[in-house]
């Protein structure tokens, strides 16, 4: 858990639902930059690099 003044963040290990969510709400400009780099969608660049990785974590902030 990580606090500041303003709000608490709950870092927990990522899934593949956050994977999804955190694809559907990305900037316009993100999901451009991410087919231009990758040449994947933002959804098969996101579950990629999480199958990939050793470790992956998501920050959940409780406001949305």
């Amino acid at each position: 858990m990580i606090r500041s003044a303003r709000r608490t963040i709950e870092v927990v290990p990522a899934t593949l639902e956050h994977c999804a969510f955190i694809a559907r709400n990305m900037k316009q400009a993100d999901r451009d930059e991410v087919m231009a780099a990758s040449g994947f969608s933002p959804l098969s660049a996101i579950k990629i690099s999480w199958l990939f990785s050793l470790t992956a974590f998501t920050g959940l902030d409780p406001d949305g």
